[in-house]
């Protein structure tokens, strides 16, 4: 992961802190992903089905890092949509696997555009380039509940866009559901 990673897909430097590692508070800085496969893992503690999937989550994650020949060339990353704090340290001790601070919130709300985070839970895998790898993660650990294949460290290099509502679509949408209301009236 270059330094053209972080500024052009975090959009900060390196060296700037805020990923929580360990079970404390601990904070270091983001060089720790350098050169890693990433997977952005979106999602609160409101949240029910993010609360069914973190579980499932760490117990892959724990398995990955104790067993895959491949653990020093990934890591987990949470990115909370937390609404507090309180929330957001709660649910984190949950979880064996590193977090940006509850304090980047901006960046995180960032970079859940730039991954076209359309609802939670959602994990986006990125290569070490910053290209998007897969935005689908939650169904590939789920395929791989052992973490012994790691599909993302063999996916293609471009992954199809998830769907996107363009202003005419929604247009579209609206007047069939117009329609279909005057047709019930």
């Amino acid at each position: 992961m270059s330094g053209e990673f972080f500024n052009g897909f975090f959009g900060i430097e390196p060296k700037t802190k805020g990923l929580l590692v360990g079970s404390g508070q601990e904070t270091e800085s983001l060089s720790l992903l350098k050169g890693k496969v990433i997977g952005l893992y979106f999602s609160a503690h409101w949240c029910p089905p993010c609360r069914a999937f973190t579980p499932e989550l760490a117990k892959w994650y724990n398995k990955f890092k104790a067993d895959s020949p491949h653990r020093e060339k990934f890591e987990l990353v949470f990115c909370s949509f937390d609404k507090t704090r309180a929330e957001f340290d709660e649910y984190r001790s949950e979880m064996p696997f590193p977090a940006l601070s509850f304090n980047l919130k901006d960046l995180i709300k960032e970079l859940s555009s730039k991954c076209q985070v359309m609802g939670i839970p959602a994990l986006v895998v990125i290569s070490p380039q910053g290209e998007v790898l897969s935005y689908g993660g939650r169904a590939l650990t789920s395929k791989d509940p052992t973490s012994d294949e790691q599909p993302w460290l063999s996916l293609p290099k471009e992954a199809p866009a998830p769907p996107k509502w363009s202003l005419p679509m929604l247009f579209m949408l609206i007047a069939i559901f117009f329609a279909l209301f005057a047709l019930r009236s």
